[in-house]
């Protein structure tokens, strides 16, 4: 949001820079009518007598307070910039550790489904089996992981 407004002032900057000259080489015209009123215009008046106006541009300083808000305020919007930035690499990161996930439990479900004989190391070291009642919770669990969290 703050981006916009800044491109926004920025635009408006250039634009009147761009303009100055074309201002600046402006003809202005001053004149009064019959009725005693004042006119300024680019164009004088047909037939009528005309004083021409110098017209300089005037350059806006900024105050110190301007200059401070504006400094704040371009600061604010590095640290959005970068929040953003580290926002976006936790979220890739996030992404390719879940896609690893999602990977070995897809392998674990196929090795799952070519048969054999599975089994965990105990405290011991001993090998356990797996029943097949464990073998299809672990078949369920891991359908319902991918389902739930993989694309």
């Amino acid at each position: 949001m703050h981006g916009m407004g800044r491109f926004v002032r920025w635009r408006a900057v250039l634009l009147v820079a761009g303009l100055l000259p074309v201002m600046a080489g402006a003809q202005i015209y001053r004149w009064t009518d019959e009725q005693g009123k004042l006119h300024f215009s680019e164009q004088p008046p047909p037939g009528g007598v005309a004083q021409q106006v110098d017209v300089k541009p005037q350059v806006m300083q900024q105050d110190s307070a301007t200059q401070a808000s504006e400094q704040r305020a371009a600061r604010i919007f590095e640290v959005r910039q970068q929040e953003e930035d580290q926002a976006r690499t936790r979220n890739l990161a996030q992404s390719q550790q879940q896609e690893k996930e999602c990977h070995d439990w897809r392998g674990t479900l196929a090795a799952i489904a070519t048969g054999g004989r599975y089994f965990k190391k105990d405290d011991n070291g001993e090998r356990s089996y797996y029943s097949e009642q464990q073998l299809e919770a672990a078949r369920q669990g891991l359908t319902s992981k991918i389902a739930e969290r993989c694309k």
